[in-house]
């Protein structure tokens, strides 16, 4: 096990229960590993501003001050296949080395990438690998379809042994911690008994137990190309043209009501409501997935989105013996961005209120967009 593993785990061990304030160790941050023929690839993403895609090289160069100077601890690193061609029914990417696609010898963007950041950080760097096959299937879905693709639910046996598979790949190149977010009910016991069995007994499990489906997803499957073939479709202007013959009161009472974005998209993404809970579902489910997780192996729970289940972490924290994280989505960080922008809120007083919320929620730690802002600033309070 790392030093920087076990000084994590010890901080979130005395960490439990709510404390106020927050240090470096309580952030991960979400990197997009491309599959760019370019390594040193820096990409913005235009859904998520302030974000990039990266090459394996150009991801090491951009952290490199973030540890070096901000105490960046932990990153969380997803792959982007570039090219739609490329994939696959079973995900064949998600853990390919020296394989020749296209042409060319392909090694997944993530291998390739924490190979490189365990040669520059050492044990500074707490790397952690979300293991799912969204990026890499040609259905866009999370695990392996099942026979004629119909109704939107994976093969659980054929996914649960494909994503174990994927698991062993990344403990075995580099990954401090294995997250799965598929959300494939019952994959954690096969994934932990396969690392296991591969000599990873000391790699653990962090499961985004409690992952909703969501609207907040939007800009992250925009990141990782996860769309479907129908394109987004560009929103018309909020305000809708009214006779004035209404009077000014009533043309603002139907603009107020934004019209042209209650039209919703249909097509734009994935449907993964047959696996993903839906934000309904009851504390008994999810208990039950909770403490599922856990005595299959998970050491680490994640609740996804943050922000709008803020009760459900509170529960959770108080549901298991394990430290709870939230992940602070795409969406949630375009939300408090945008507003930002516009001069509606400050942007520092924001965050501050949001992670105080989620740690005394029962949050341990977060995994943010933000987390290079949030470094900057507490860089700034101690100086």
């Amino acid at each position: 096990m790392s030093e920087t593993l076990k000084s994590w785990r010890s901080r979130l061990a005395t960490d439990k229960q709510y404390v106020a304030g927050f240090s470096s160790e309580n952030f991960i941050l979400p990197m997009f590993i491309s599959d760019s023929t370019d390594e040193n690839l820096v990409e913005p993403i235009s859904a998520l501003p302030g974000q990039f895609k990266f090459g394996p090289s150009a991801a090491v160069e951009y952290l490199r001050s973030l540890v070096d100077e901000y105490n960046l601890r932990a990153v969380i690193l997803f792959g982007v296949i570039e090219e739609k061609a490329d994939k696959d029914e079973i995900g064949s990417l998600a853990d390919a080395i020296g394989v020749t696609v296209s042409g060319r010898d392909y090694t997944n963007p993530v291998i390739l990438a924490m190979q490189r950041m365990k040669t520059t950080f050492g044990n500074r760097l707490l790397l952690i690998a979300d293991v799912c096959l969204c990026s890499y299937t040609s259905s866009g879905h999370c695990g392996i379809m099942k026979a004629g693709g119909s109704g939107g639910i994976p093969n659980a046996a054929l996914s649960h042994n494909r994503l174990a598979e994927v698991a062993v790949s990344y403990a075995r190149h580099g990954a401090d911690v294995i997250a799965p977010s598929d959300m494939i009910e019952g994959r954690v016991g096969p994934m932990r008994k396969a690392l296991n069995a591969t000599g990873h007994s000391s790699i653990p499990i962090m499961s985004y137990a409690v992952k909703y489906c969501s609207a907040f997803y939007g800009p992250f499957r925009s990141a990782v190309q996860a769309k479907s073939r129908g394109e987004a479709k560009q929103a018309p202007p909020c305000c809708m043209e009214e006779s004035d013959e209404k009077g000014a009161a009533y043309i603002a009472m139907r603009q107020s009501m934004l019209p042209s974005l209650a039209q919703q998209s249909e097509g734009t993404y994935i449907d993964r409501s047959g696996y993903q809970l839906h934000p309904e579902t009851s504390d008994s489910d999810i208990e039950r997935i909770v403490n599922m997780d856990v005595s299959h192996g998970a050491e680490y729970l994640l609740v996804k989105p943050s922000t709008c289940y803020l009760d459900v972490t509170h529960k959770v924290a108080h549901m298991v013996d394990v430290p709870v994280g939230v992940y602070h989505t795409s969406g949630e960080y375009c939300q408090l961005l945008y507003a930002a922008q516009s001069g509606a809120l400050d942007l520092s007083k924001a965050l501050t209120e949001f992670i105080v919320a989620g740690r005394r929620a029962g949050a341990n730690f977060v995994i943010s967009y933000f987390t290079p802002f949030i470094l900057r600033e507490l860089r700034e309070r101690k100086a």
